[in-house]
């Protein structure tokens, strides 16, 4: 019986995520590596004045 191989995806973000869900599904055991405190790289939910804000989508949306 051959093992799963183990690999290391580095970045939460949206690419990172990803990566890591297909290898996944293709079997592999992933670990994700990311420096920031939450998920989500770019993209990601802050809290504003007491009320949640979608943060991020504009550097995908911007990109020339």
């Amino acid at each position: 019986m051959t093992a799963s191989p183990h690999v290391a995806v580095v970045g939460g973000g949206v690419a990172g995520l990803v990566a890591a869900r297909e290898l996944a599904l293709a079997g592999a055991r992933v670990t994700v590596l990311e420096a920031a405190p939450e998920l989500g790289g770019r993209v990601r939910a802050v809290e504003l004045a007491g009320a949640p804000f979608d943060m991020g989508a504009e550097a995908f949306a911007t990109r020339g």
